[in-house]
């Protein structure tokens, strides 16, 4: 049966299922993947790597909570988190997002001590406007979309260990842009542009 014909499909046209979304003009969204994580998978259980996932993204809510920002999913090995821009106080939004970035990565090097394994946090900093909301009818959940999603996950992919990249837009509102390197760089669906290279901070 084709799906010109299928009775879902014309239900669906007769009835469109309302899209119900929010703009955030101004927000920060911080994409984060652990280094190495096909080796700590290598040669345990889907049970011991569950539960070790669970503990870490337990822990990393708490963090993520403390800071005043949203954990919108966790995907595996990557985490995507949102921090929205209170009364315009842009220069507040980058400062959390870094320092969340440093407690994270501080909370999963501790992690990796405990497991004894090799790894880090990158990470992927992008500010800008954002489409928030659900999609779908059956399986909605909470998302986030938009070029600055996009942009920070390209970020992400391009950082080293125990690093993040941003855009000019997060470096311009930096109250310490001294912690920043510039590097250009050319990232898959965009032009090439100015990237700033922030490393972790140790506590």
């Amino acid at each position: 049966m084709s799906i010109q014909n299928s009775s879902s499909l014309n239900i669906l046209l007769k009835k469109p299922v309302p899209l119900t979304f929010n703009q955030i003009a101004r927000a920060c969204v911080l994409f984060i993947d652990m280094q190495n994580f096909t080796e700590f998978a290598h040669n345990r259980t889907d049970r011991a790597i569950l539960h070790a996932l669970h503990y870490c993204y337990s822990l990393f809510d708490s963090i993520i909570k403390e800071v005043g920002a949203r954990p919108i999913k966790y995907n595996g090995d990557a985490c995507i988190i949102l921090l929205e821009t209170n009364n315009n106080c842009t220069a507040s939004t980058i400062e959390n997002s870094l320092f969340l970035y440093d407690l994270l990565s501080k909370a999963f090097g501790e992690l990796c001590c405990l497991y004894n394994i090799q790894s880090a946090l990158r990470g992927g900093l992008a500010f800008g406007p954002v489409l928030s909301g659900k999609i779908g009818s059956e399986t909605s959940h909470f998302d986030i979309w938009g070029h600055t999603v996009n942009l920070a996950a390209r970020l992400e992919q391009r950082a080293q260990p125990n690093t993040l990249l941003m855009n000019e837009a997060c470096y311009k509102h930096m109250l310490n842009p001294n912690l920043c390197k510039a590097i250009t760089l050319e990232l898959k669906g965009f032009v090439q542009q100015q990237i700033y290279e922030y490393h972790k901070r140790t506590t």
